[in-house]
């Protein structure tokens, strides 16, 4: 048991961590791609993102059977393969940051945009048996472990590199750093290489990708209402978190948004320039993790507390952008202007972790009190459609705050 939670953990995890490694490392990829390095990276990295996670549920929309019976054998090369690009993107940027030289901007943007779609076929497809196993087995936790993967694989490299601005200038160069980031991804990479070979071992996996959800324990009729309805589902599904899945896009946009804005911010205090987007990045990933942690034990979050929070979400976005745009420039001097811009980055982290965490709940609950083939009982376990649906708009958000 604890083995396979490991293994959706791992998974998770290595979905997100290839991005979000090189994300810090402005100072050495911005030799590459100028001053808008995090708006390049981030189009490329969303968009990719986007289109694999629309076109794999547009497939199972038109293909329900999929769903019922998955054809995991081929969900397993995908995920090899999309393990393989993020591990060459990874490689790649090891290479040149321990060379010391500057990395050729056209190679790397098109092996972002690989990652963008790998890291979406990732998401899509790990999720999609977690969800199967979370609602079919004993195994109630594979979702979860997979979420909590993902927010690991965001907070271990920011964790790194922030550890690393505390060394004194000069201790470390933009290159070492950048190295130690990608190596983090690459070993992360590797470690899921074992856990999917792992998992193709155990016999829950075996029993699904043989028998599909009747064969993990589904009732016969499930897999023949899947085939039917897996279309209304999505429909009601969708119209029952839209709103949520609305608030939650803009909730991700605007810390998206905000951590784009990095670069042209003033306020460095007595840390060299350079290092200001890393500190707030590493800050916007560590605070929104652990805003996320104590979100997760709230339970039932009342609609007008979740307004209130996006409505106090957007007054941050407005003060960092005039920020940006030089209203505060007299005023951006000494540490006390830096210990200023890191406190508003780590409450506004703080409320995009609760505000994430509080709309899933929220249509999470609402979905598992119209559960079953009508809609008409309460279940216990999260719906795997809802939450697709939920990650899909985070995605399709963060794409927008890197446009805006």
């Amino acid at each position: 048991e604890a083995s396979l939670f490991s293994t959706f953990f791992v998974l998770g995890a290595a979905s997100d961590i290839t991005f979000n490694a090189l994300v810090p490392c402005v100072p050495f990829l911005r030799e590459s791609l100028g001053k808008p390095v995090l708006i390049d990276m981030g189009i490329c990295q969303f968009s990719g993102s986007t289109g694999a996670m629309l076109l794999l549920m547009a497939l199972a929309a038109c293909r329900p059977s999929s769903v019922a019976k998955p054809p995991l054998e081929l969900h397993m090369r995908l995920q090899l393969l999309a393990l393989a690009e993020m591990l060459l993107l990874s490689l790649f940027v090891l290479t040149f940051a321990l060379l010391d030289r500057q990395l050729p901007a056209q190679p790397l943007l098109v092996l972002l945009l690989l990652c963008g779609l790998s890291g979406g076929t990732m998401q899509s497809l790990v999720g999609l048996l977690a969800g199967l196993m979370t609602k079919c087995t004993r195994h109630d936790y594979a979702a979860a472990a997979q979420m909590s993967g993902h927010g690991f694989g965001i907070v271990l490299p920011s964790a790194v590199q922030l550890l690393l601005l505390l060394l004194p200038n000069g201790t470390v160069t933009p290159a070492l750093a950048t190295a130690l980031s990608a190596s983090t991804s690459a070993v992360m990479i590797l470690i899921s290489y074992g856990a999917l070979a792992w998992l193709h071992r155990q016999p829950s996996y075996r029993t699904c990708r043989e028998g599909g959800i009747v064969a993990l324990g589904a009732r016969p009729e499930l897999a023949v209402l899947l085939s039917e309805r897996l279309r209304l589902w999505l429909s009601v599904r969708f119209r029952q978190v839209l709103l949520a899945a609305i608030a939650l896009s803009a909730n991700w946009a605007a810390t998206v948004y905000c951590g784009q804005l990095t670069p042209f911010l003033s306020g460095t205090g007595g840390i060299p320039a350079e290092k200001l987007p890393t500190l707030l990045l590493c800050v916007t990933n560590i605070f929104d993790f652990l805003g996320r942690s104590q979100a997760a034990r709230l339970r039932e979050p009342r609609p007008w507390v979740l307004g209130l929070l996006l409505a106090l979400r957007m007054c941050f976005v407005i003060g960092i952008t005039c920020n940006g745009l030089g209203y505060f420039a007299d005023l951006a001097e000494g540490w006390g202007a830096l210990a200023s811009l890191t406190a508003t980055y780590i409450v506004n982290s703080v409320l995009s972790g609760v505000l994430s965490v509080g709309l899933i709940n929220f249509s999470q609950d609402r979905c598992m009190r119209t559960s079953g083939a009508n809609f008409d009982t309460q279940s216990g376990v999260p719906c795997p459609l809802a939450a697709q649906i939920l990650w899909l708009a985070s995605v399709i958000g963060s794409l927008v705050g890197t446009i805006l």
